[in-house]
């Protein structure tokens, strides 16, 4: 890893409050500076504007899914990692995420500890 992680922007899209302040308190004491949103349309326009070395997203979130907003990513060349959350991963949502490139795909509950280890490999 290059630098510090302090230089690492992380985005989290979850339409949960919840699970956006647990997520955001998590990666911040981790070190990473986050932005968070809570639909799927304003993670797809901060993903849009760009500098963040990890996307994490709830797949299921008002507007657009986390899986539409990484797919319209790739469509336009962003190759920004990203991980894929949700409480119910399908396999077409595993197929499709796949063929994307680049993206984790995890379940809530998540294990914050296992979560952090795979956020720190994927920035």
């Amino acid at each position: 890893m290059v630098g510090s992680k302090s230089a690492h922007r992380v985005l989290v899209g979850d339409d949960d409050a919840a699970i956006r302040k647990l997520l955001r308190q998590a990666l911040e004491q981790g070190g990473y500076s986050v932005q968070t949103c809570e639909d799927g349309r304003a993670a797809a326009q901060a993903l849009a504007r760009g500098g963040f070395a990890l996307a994490i997203l709830d797949v299921e979130m008002p507007y657009q899914s986390g899986l539409e907003v990484v797919e319209a990513a790739r469509a336009r060349g962003d190759s920004t990692p990203a991980f894929l959350i949700s409480g119910n991963l399908s396999e077409e949502m595993l197929q499709r995420a796949a063929a994307l490139g680049g993206v984790v795909c995890m379940s809530k509950p998540l294990e914050i500890a296992s979560f952090l280890e795979a956020v720190a490999r994927s920035v």
